[in-house]
């Protein structure tokens, strides 16, 4: 198994984003986010923490998984 630092391994990163009523503009964003990466050679996932919005955000966010080219993971804030 390939273990930090080791040749070949590709360096991973993860980007943790606060959104709070963001249905309209959440999937631009991470669409344009995840073209900033297409052909880095760095692996990266989308943590994306839904502070309890009040709109359609949630469902937002679980539509747009499949369409990104890298890992989404939404995690809805305890209230």
């Amino acid at each position: 198994s390939e273990g930090l630092g080791e040749v070949g391994a590709s360096p991973s990163v993860a980007i943790a984003l606060p959104a709070y009523n963001e249905a309209d503009g959440i999937a631009e964003f991470l669409g344009e986010l995840d073209e900033c990466f297409a052909g880095a050679a760095i692996d990266v996932t989308f943590v994306v923490v839904d502070d309890c919005s009040t709109d359609e955000t949630s469902a937002v966010l679980r539509d747009l998984g499949d369409r990104l080219h890298r890992p989404l993971i939404a995690v809805t804030a305890p209230e």
